[in-house]
């Protein structure tokens, strides 16, 4: 870990939009001559597209909105890969589950430090039908579904939804 602290850019204000954060995160990125950046779970991506526009990036940007906002995104015809050269939307990113870290990843079995704690589930994969219906407004409108899935349970649930979705739409 002393790696990441020695080149990572200080703390970000909580108050700062995300158009403000963008250019201390380039310049960071770009010194370490990477090019391309992934943002999942963006909020404020509008932030990030002002800063796009305005020329004060040097990163390229894949930002993935977090899947509630689905209907949103489709509304506003959002679709894989969507954007500028500089910043693109067109992914939204699911949660099943938690962290093994938290104890919260979604097991079939209990933690066997914890007998009776199996993990849990996101509260955006309750109802689970919800997020069926929302991985099938996503992909039937063209965009990528990318889903943190920790626990053998989460995984397991996830998988059952991509393969009902594949189903529905089929491959591409």
């Amino acid at each position: 870990m002393d790696y990441v602290y020695k080149i990572a850019p200080p703390a970000f204000s909580r108050r700062a939009s995300a158009g403000n954060q963008a250019r201390p995160g380039s310049c960071c990125i770009a010194r370490r001559h990477q090019r391309t950046a992934h943002e999942s779970g963006v909020r404020g991506h509008c932030g990030l597209l002002r800063v796009a526009r305005a020329g004060r990036t040097t990163t390229r940007i894949y930002a993935a909105p977090l899947i509630p906002g689905v209907d949103d995104q489709v509304k506003i015809g959002v679709r894989h890969a969507f954007g500028s050269p500089l910043l693109r939307i067109g992914a939204l990113k699911a949660y099943a589950d938690g962290s093994l870290g938290s104890s919260t990843a979604y097991f079939f079995e209990p933690f066997s430090s914890q007998p009776v704690n199996r993990g849990l589930l996101s509260d955006e994969m309750h109802p689970i039908s919800l997020m069926r219906d929302r991985m099938m407004k996503a992909d039937a409108a063209g965009l990528q579904i990318c889903t943190h899935a920790i626990g053998d349970q989460g995984i397991s649930i996830i998988l059952d939804l991509y393969s009902e979705v594949v189903k529905a739409h089929g491959r591409e």
